[in-house]
């Protein structure tokens, strides 16, 4: 059997596609960590697809008009978004606005950084993760005191997206 430039040709790309599409495969489901494959969640689902990190309009976009300074330690709390069972508990606030926190999907994943800040949008919080499949997500949210909530972007960095997500008090 001979084989020809043109059969080798479309050979060479079939095997290039289905290797790259093997190894997207693999990396959306080394992103998606659950127990078992009943309690397994989306992390989030896009609303809109974004090539770097969420800049200041994206964020002031999702905030409302800040009306006076808000105390920091009422950030104090455990807060759940509403999109799944995902967890930012903040558990103390220090006097240079560094914050000591842990976040939860639905185990424990490394915060590298955490705090606030009184920005002209409001109390901002912003949440660095760093551990295996969170390779410098973050989370840049302003804090609502009407209605007690923590909403913003979620930057996504594996797949390099922004979501826009809402946190509510525990």
């Amino acid at each position: 059997m001979k084989t020809t430039p043109s059969a080798l040709s479309r050979w060479t790309t079939r095997i290039s596609s289905a290797i790259a599409m093997v190894a997207l495969s693999s990396m959306v489901a080394c992103e998606r960590e659950a127990p078992d494959a009943q309690s397994a969640k989306p992390d989030v689902e896009a609303t809109e697809q974004v090539p770097a990190k969420p800049s200041d309009e994206a964020v002031r976009q999702t905030a409302p008009p800040a009306s006076q300074p808000t105390d920091v330690q009422s950030l104090v709390g455990r807060w759940v978004r509403t999109d799944g069972g995902y967890v930012i508990e903040i558990q103390t606030v220090r006097d240079d606005g560094t914050l000591k926190a842990a976040y939860y999907n639905p185990g424990p994943i490394n915060v590298a950084r955490a705090e606030a800040r009184d920005k002209d949008r409001g109390l901002e919080v912003f949440v660095e993760l760093r551990d295996v499949n969170y390779p410098g997500s973050t989370y840049t949210l302003v804090y609502d005191r009407a209605k007690d909530q923590l909403h913003g972007i979620y930057y996504q960095a594996v797949a390099q997206q922004n979501y826009e997500v809402v946190f509510v008090r525990q």
